[in-house]
């Protein structure tokens, strides 16, 4: 293995990496093969490898970089890896690939994440891919939450791809969009303030924090630790009264009845109980790692 890729396939410190890239010229046969090792056969054994790879996708053959990030988007099991693929999407020009329906429609699943930095790069990578009218619906959803950086994304790419003024002022007259934002949409709407980048497509205002993909790696390392803890008849499943002592033991406020609750929305298989991935997909987006 190459020195400079032996070192950008385990470097934990990603801006680190992020200059080793850099230094990647080109990879040589023998790197070839070794990423495609990888990519192949160690998803469940070398995680850090494989993250780095999609966060990073200009060093994966180009025969198997998008059906790599598309894996990625696909993960339930480490979500960290679904940020891995959007960020590494967001660094690719999608536009001259010749079919990314299934990527798209991965992208918007990732949108939807309850874990809000998912949510945020999977819609950087996503808005060079959205139309105007078939996607502009979809968009709209982001500009009746709560007051976040998807708003103004949102509000960004409808300015830039909605080209009838009329139809923007409808859209942001509408109540369900917060004051804040219409009062903002409308202005740049009449003074044109509408930044492109050159390919002359809406940017986004909102940069990659490298950061918060180890922030996201501790907490899913710290649940699964957790989860450990609390399966103490080591059958791989907790139930109710684990969950409502967990929450007593962190103050956090709970009922058996809320408890019993939660875990029947996750429990795949309906026996009251929930599997070390159920939990990490509760508890991720309210658990936080000091």
């Amino acid at each position: 293995m190459a020195s400079s890729l032996g070192q950008l396939l385990t470097e934990e410190d990603l801006d680190y990496a992020r200059r080793l890239v850099k230094c990647l010229k080109s990879s040589s046969d023998y790197d070839d093969v070794m990423i495609r090792n990888i990519l192949d056969n160690n998803w469940e054994t070398e995680p850090q490898m494989v993250s780095n790879l999609l966060h990073f996708p200009s060093v994966i053959p180009k025969d198997l970089r998008l059906p790599s990030l598309l894996r990625g988007l696909q993960e339930t099991k480490r979500l960290y890896y679904i940020l891995a693929a959007s960020n590494g999407l967001c660094s690719l020009d999608l536009t001259k690939e010749n079919d990314v329906s299934d990527v798209k429609e991965k992208l918007k699943e990732a949108t939807l994440k309850p874990q809000g930095d998912i949510a945020i790069h999977a819609f950087m990578a996503l808005g060079k891919l959205l139309h105007h009218p078939e996607d502009t619906e979809f968009v709209l959803r982001f500009l009746h939450c709560d007051k976040s950086t998807l708003h103004y994304n949102a509000l960004t790419w409808l300015l830039a791809n909605v080209k009838d003024k009329n139809e923007v002022k409808k859209v942001l007259e509408n109540k369900a969009v917060p004051e804040d934002i219409r009062e903002e949409g409308l202005e740049r709407l009449e003074s044109d303030l509408i930044e492109v980048d050159l390919n002359q497509n809406a940017s986004f205002t909102y940069t990659p924090n490298l950061a918060d993909f180890e922030a996201m790696r501790r907490k899913e390392q710290t649940l699964s630790e957790i989860f450990t803890e609390l399966d103490t008849d080591q059958d791989g499943k907790i139930g109710a009264e684990e969950l409502l002592s967990f929450c007593e033991d962190i103050g956090t406020v709970m009922t058996l009845e809320k408890a019993q609750k939660d875990i029947k929305h996750f429990d795949g298989d309906n026996d009251g109980k929930i599997v070390k991935d159920e939990w990490i997909e509760l508890m991720f987006p309210q658990f936080n790692v000091q």
